[in-house]
């Protein structure tokens, strides 16, 4: 048997096998956040195709922190009982289930559109990624159709040290919902230009105070978010992160101080990473179009390398993942203990369980982002009918 389809446990969350489904904004909410049927069916699909752990896309912590429309909260107790179908539903089946939970910072489209001040480390200006925009970008990295994000004008100023409490704070009460809620486990969002890795990085993050300046300083943001998590659920708890390892913008969170926090983060007690990037250059770089050669699979395998040499606890590798012998040879060479798939799942849902059954050919995604430009009119849909 493939070691793909070998058990892991995490914190005592038991997994069925190495597939992780990476958490990814899929549009089925309602506008202020609810979890619909429509949520539950498709995550309960997942379950049901046997992907071992499903983690759920992330839910906002504070209502300045939504990313984009029709996006999953938490930030109220009112929203627990909604996401108690996810997890009720989730396991009927053998899959565990994780809410990913964070604040998007300076990233917030959704907080321009309702005139709500957006925050983050330091006051800044930028044209970034909008559902209501009217210029477009094309990405470097070109697929077939090319995806077009649509951006806008976006200003976010700087946090004071009440508004830093204030959100350290309401990721402690978003961990306490989500364990009320029945998930099997907590992750936060560090990653992709939203607040945590906003406050990671040296070019996002220009203050002067305790916040910002050297690493120490940088990473005292998720530090204290994760020991105000760790009281609220508990030590018998798996407490998570996706973390941008180094950032894509010049002057950026270079990947030696990734490490870095990665270690800081194992030592305190997270148990397990998830290994991405931080700030980027453009909108969704961090899904990138054109992966349609095996040399451009697992395009954060040089990252995670370098994380583990540094960390021993359990490490998920994402990033343009296709080939099931490049997945089984990752978690083989210990590189990562377990492989973190999305777009893949947008297209084949059961693909694990094709996997299992034997036909090992790669997932039938070809990277092309159409599934993308579906949720920017609404859901997160594969393009093709197959």
């Amino acid at each position: 048997m493939s070691i793909l389809f070998e058990p892991i446990n995490i914190a005592g969350m038991e997994i069925p096998n190495r597939f992780v489904r990476s958490a990814t904004h899929d549009g089925f909410s309602t506008v202020d956040g609810q979890i619909t049927d429509e949520s539950v069916e498709f995550l309960a699909d997942l379950a049901k195709g046997e992907v071992g752990l499903i983690i759920v896309g992330f839910a906002y912590v504070t209502p300045t922190g939504q990313a984009v429309p029709d996006q999953n909260a938490i930030y109220d107790d009112r929203f627990i009982d909604g996401m108690k179908r996810v997890t009720e539903a989730v396991h009927r089946y053998d899959s565990k289930v994780v809410l990913q939970i964070g604040d998007s910072g300076s990233q917030s489209a959704v907080g321009r559109q309702k005139g709500i001040q957006t925050l983050a480390p330091s006051g800044t200006k930028k044209e970034w990624v909008s559902f209501e925009g009217t210029k477009e970008i094309i990405h470097t990295e070109k697929g077939t159709p090319e995806y077009k994000a649509h951006t806008t004008p976006m200003e976010a100023l700087e946090m004071t040290e009440e508004q830093i409490q204030q959100v350290i704070e309401a990721y402690a009460l978003a961990a306490r919902r989500v364990r009320a809620a029945g998930f099997d486990g907590v992750q936060f969002h560090g990653g992709h230009g939203y607040l945590i890795s906003e406050f990671a990085s040296p070019a996002a993050n220009r203050r002067s105070d305790e916040w910002g300046g050297p690493l120490e300083n940088r990473m005292r943001f998720i530090l204290s978010c994760y020991e105000a998590v760790r009281d609220s659920v508990g030590q018998d708890y798996p407490v998570m992160i996706k973390m941008g390892a180094e950032d894509q913008i010049k002057d950026g969170l270079p990947l030696p101080e990734g490490v870095q926090m990665a270690k800081r983060l194992a030592q305190v007690g997270m148990d397990a990473i998830e290994v991405s990037e931080g700030v980027e250059q453009e909108a969704a770089h961090h899904i990138r179009t054109g992966v349609d050669t095996r040399e451009k699979e697992a395009y954060y395998l040089d990252s995670a390398r370098e994380v583990r040499k540094e960390v021993k606890i359990p490490l998920f590798l994402v990033g343009g993942l296709r080939s099931f012998d490049i997945m089984e040879r990752v978690v083989e060479e210990g590189v990562a203990d377990c492989v973190a798939l999305c777009r893949p799942f947008i297209r084949e849902p059961h693909l694990v369980e094709r996997f299992r059954e034997g036909d090992q050919e790669p997932a039938k995604c070809v990277s092309c982002n159409g599934c993308l430009e579906n949720l920017q009119k609404g859901r997160l849909t594969c393009i093709f009918n197959d």
